[in-house]
């Protein structure tokens, strides 16, 4: 049995990734605005029904997107 104090490790040249509240849930939350806007922009500047098959992928795209960065950003208990 030694005494000997163990040799430090050196530090990893790999960079940690940089966590901001969980970047999916940013991420989740700028597609679901850019959802919203082409939907927006479909009907108010092209004139398209609301009905036309574009407009309701967008608009359940940006649905979709915001419960996902609701669920994202929710603090977990």
């Amino acid at each position: 049995m030694s005494t000997d104090s163990p040799q430090p490790q050196k530090p990893s040249r790999t960079p940690a990734p940089i966590r901001v509240g969980g970047g999916w849930g940013f991420l989740y939350a700028a597609l679901a605005v850019a959802f919203a806007g082409t939907a927006i922009y479909l009907v108010a500047v092209r004139a398209a029904p609301v009905t036309s098959a574009q407009v309701v992928v967008a608009g359940i795209g940006a649905l979709w997107f915001a419960a996902r960065a609701a669920m994202s950003l929710a603090k977990r208990s």
